[in-house]
This record gives C-alpha cells, structure tokens and sequence, in this order.
C-alpha cells in the first residue's frame, strides 16, 4: 500500500513514514569490466585518459587549493605531447590501436 493513503487514512498523516522498493539499476558493461578486471592506477588513468585525469586533477586543485590535488608535470607532459592512453594508442603504456 502507498505511504499516502495510509497517511491519508490516519489523524496524525505528518507521523507516517513510507519505504519505497526498487529494482536496482543494471550495471554498465563497462563499468563490469573495470570491475572485473585487476588493474593499477596507471592503467586505469589509461582507460579512462590522461586528458580526463589531467581535467579532474587540475579542477579539484583550484578548487581546493591542496596541493595534494596539483596534477604532476609529468601528467602535463604527456597530454601535451598528445599520449592520452588507450584512445590515442600510448600512455602510461603503449596499445595496438589495430
């Protein structure tokens, strides 16, 4: 039964309290993947590219002001001579793009 009818039905509607159930959402299949697989942070950054991980580092930097969150000069470097990982076919590791 809806939590509003049986509030609806009761002198005190604002004490009823509902619980609602759903089906969980399906997992992406690229997210399974990456699940399943056992990979280090290097080649991790190289899936999802360097380019990104350079954004994200750089914006929680400013952001935060940590410099925790300063991206490295070799992060830099390497998105500027265009390694972006598995997308461009070099990273942190180098990928047959065939």
């Amino acid at each position: 039964m809806w939590s509003h009818r049986i509030a609806a039905a009761t002198t005190r509607p604002t004490h009823v309290a509902g619980t609602h159930f759903v089906n969980p959402l399906p997992l992406m299949k690229r997210v399974e993947v990456i699940r399943a697989l056992q990979m280090g942070p290097l080649a991790l950054a190289d899936l999802v590219g360097l380019d990104i991980v350079l954004n994200v580092m750089q914006t929680l930097y400013r952001d935060f002001e940590d410099p925790k969150y300063r991206p490295s000069p070799l992060l830099q470097r390497m998105v500027d001579a265009g390694y972006l990982g598995r997308k461009t076919g070099r990273g942190f590791f180098r990928y047959d793009l065939a």
